[in-house]
This record gives structure tokens, sequence and C-alpha cells, in this order.
């Protein structure tokens, strides 16, 4: 998970990959995320996995590392 910003405040975009301890990708996510500095979007990345990770039902059956 990752997040980027062209200057301080400016558009932000973040994405990331879900994997399994095997390597195989359970999940791909991109976007932008309005204005705001590459701190913020790093922790929006991280939150948006977190919510992707819930919502599969993974929480439980799969190992979650970030």
């Amino acid at each position: 998970m990752d997040g980027s910003s062209r200057g301080c405040p400016r558009k932000t975009g973040i994405g990331g990959v879900l994997g399994d301890k095997n390597g195989c990708v359970l999940a791909l996510f991109l976007g932008s995320m309005g204005e705001g500095d590459a701190a913020n979007a790093g922790l929006l990345a991280i939150e948006n996995g977190l919510e992707i990770f819930a919502n599969y039902g993974w929480v439980g059956c799969k190992h979650l590392i970030i």
C-alpha cells in the first residue's frame, strides 16, 4: 500500500496490492483521494487496504502483514 502527492497540498493518489502468504494477488486497488500531502495519502492507502481486507471477510481466515 502506498500514497503519493505532487507537492503540499496537492492532488493525492493511493494504491495497493493485497496478497496471500504464497504471493498470490487477492485484491488490487488504486484511486485519487483529492487534495492532501504524501503522509496523509500513505495513511489513506493503509486505511483503504484494511477496509478491503475486512469487507472481503478475510478477518480470521487470512493473515494480514503490513
